[in-house]
């Protein structure tokens, strides 16, 4: 599972996520503004489809879906459809929205 913290800096809004692969049957979570995403961002910086996060072979994975604005992760803007390895204590950036991913946790499935 991934536990995060995530701050939207415009409001100050605050809530947790947790991500199982055991939720989502396509092992993904899409991130962005668009209603059928799995992970609704609402703010005009998001995009419709913006980010997922995959869950494979053991490791929860981040990708930009070529959003207009961009992601970084740990203050790095990450090349799009590029897949990158997420881990405890990192701190992913989308639009006005702050990610912090608290922990990790990776079960036997």
């Amino acid at each position: 599972m991934l536990h995060a913290k995530i701050l939207n800096l415009q409001t100050d809004e605050f809530r947790e996520i947790i991500l199982s692969p055991e939720s989502h049957p396509d092992r993904e979570c899409i991130i962005g503004r668009h209603p059928n995403c799995d992970l609704i961002l609402d703010s005009p910086e998001v995009s419709g489809f913006h980010a997922k996060i995959i869950f494979r072979n053991g490791e929860y994975l981040l990708s930009d879906l070529n959003s207009t604005n961009g992601c970084s992760l740990n203050n790095h803007s990450l090349q799009f459809s590029k897949n990158y390895a997420l881990g405890s204590k990192e701190i992913l950036c989308i639009g006005n929205f702050l990610f912090l991913i608290q922990e990790i946790e990776i079960a036997a499935l």
